[in-house]
C-alpha cells in the first residue's frame, strides 16, 4: 500500500474542517428488496482520518443491510452554516 499523496491529505484536512461541528449524519443502506433505507445516526467525536464512525447494536436492520450489501452513503448538513 502506497503512502497517501499530499493532495489526499489536503482533501482529508478540508473535509475534517467542514464536518468538525457536525453531530448527526443520515446513513442510507439498501434493504433486502433493493430499496434505500435512511436513518439519522449520531457521529462519534473522533479526529477525521477519512472514516466516519457510527455505533449501533449488532442485530439492527442497518447491520444486516450492510452485511448483505456494503454500499452505503452518509449525508451531512449544518443548516446554520449552510454546509452540506
Amino acid at each position: 500500500m502506497s503512502a497517501p499523496s499530499a493532495d489526499a491529505d489536503d482533501a482529508r484536512a478540508r473535509i475534517a474542517d467542514l464536518i468538525r461541528d457536525f453531530r448527526v449524519g443520515v446513513l442510507t443502506t439498501i434493504d433486502d428488496e433493493g430499496r434505500p433505507w435512511s436513518r439519522p445516526m449520531a457521529m462519534q467525536d473522533r479526529d477525521f482520518d477519512g472514516d466516519l464512525w457510527f455505533f449501533t447494536k449488532a442485530g439492527t436492520h442497518k447491520v444486516k443491510h450492510l452485511a448483505a450489501n456494503p454500499a452505503a452513503s452518509v449525508a451531512l448538513a449544518d443548516v446554520g452554516s449552510q454546509t452540506y
